[in-house]
């Protein structure tokens, strides 16, 4: 038995805005990786010397200015991996798939376009009520395994707030008996501002 691995990053922040931001981050991927293309195709006798930059969304992100620089190295570099973050985001985007902001899964994938952009365009994108990760914030990884779980098993134990940070944790076990609890990260305060009540 396993449990997930668990990441506390965008815990506090809001469906409005992390729908809002899905579609700003897969369109402007996309208009990255057209330009991209495009600067690449030997056939292409014009092409724009910057990617066509989109407004960033007031009602996702904290206010920031409209991009207006790419790096061009890295673009080259992440290409593979922004198309791909992309496409695992299509559904997300024009609404095939509904949007839970309790997915782990889900999270990740726009955590993981919203760096790669990031990079892109060197600006920072911060989700409205979303606390980046600073220096003196937690940044722990744990693994925890047993053959037999007869009371509880935890790879990390907060008994106070989480403000921020990341967390990262897996459990193994053969065998959990009857009320026993094996959980990968056990907060006891609040994530985010956001009371777990657990």
């Amino acid at each position: 038995m396993t449990e997930p691995v668990t990441t506390i990053t965008l815990a506090a922040v809001g469906f409005e805005a992390i729908k809002e931001g899905i579609k700003f981050l897969y369109d402007q991927a996309g208009e990255l990786i057209k330009w991209w293309r495009e600067k690449k195709d030997p056939e292409k006798q014009t092409v724009p010397n910057k990617p066509n930059f989109l407004d960033v969304p007031s009602g996702a992100f904290e206010p920031a200015k409209k991009p207006n620089h790419v790096d061009e190295a890295a673009l080259g570099e992440l290409e593979g991996e922004l198309i791909d973050f992309r496409k695992e985001l299509a559904n997300y985007a024009d609404g095939t798939l509904k949007i839970d902001t309790k997915n782990e899964a889900l999270l990740k994938r726009v955590a993981g376009l919203r760096t790669i952009v990031e990079a892109l365009i060197e600006a920072p994108l911060t989700f409205r009520n979303e606390r980046r990760v600073a220096s003196s914030d937690p940044n722990i990884e744990a693994v925890a395994k047993a053959k037999v779980v007869k009371g509880i098993l935890a790879g990390i134990v907060v008994g106070d707030d989480v403000l921020g940070g990341y967390l990262k944790s897996t459990t193994e076990s053969e065998t959990v008996e009857q009320g026993a609890t094996q959980v990968a990260v056990k907060i006891e305060g609040s994530v985010g501002g956001s009371k777990q009540g657990r």
